[in-house]
Formats: structure tokens, sequence, C-alpha cells
């Protein structure tokens, strides 16, 4: 598990503790997980929304060399 969180009756989340092993994780394995987490949301986006600070305490996202998605 790499981190907790709750939700809010309008399906907003917001994360309670990152463990320790979300702490460590590759640049590219971080940005494929905030893909997933974000409902496959394209790479041009998740900078984008990155970028504008819009997700508090989201790592630095980059776009991958193949964001071709295999799920």
């Amino acid at each position: 598990m790499v981190a907790t969180g709750t939700g809010t009756p309008n399906n907003i989340y917001t994360l309670d503790d990152i463990g320790k092993e979300g702490r460590f994780l590759d640049k590219a394995y971080e940005s494929w997980l905030w893909h997933k987490k974000m409902g496959h949301m394209n790479f041009d986006n998740l900078v984008r929304i990155n970028k504008k600070e819009v997700v508090r305490e989201m790592p630095e996202i980059s776009k991958p060399i193949s964001t071709s998605c295999k799920h």
C-alpha cells in the first residue's frame, strides 16, 4: 500500500497518509501511478495540473517516453 485516503460525498478524495514506500518511488513509476489514480488521464493533462498545483502534494509528473497504457 502506498497511501490511504478519505472520500467525500462528491467523490473527491484526499490522501490521509503516504506510507514510507510512497516516498521513494521511481519518477516514471510515480507518473504511471498518478495516471491510474486519475482515471487514466492523459499525461499532457497530468503535467498541466501538476504545474498549476491543482492537487496538493502531488509529486512532479513527467511524461513518459511511451504513453501507451496497457490497462
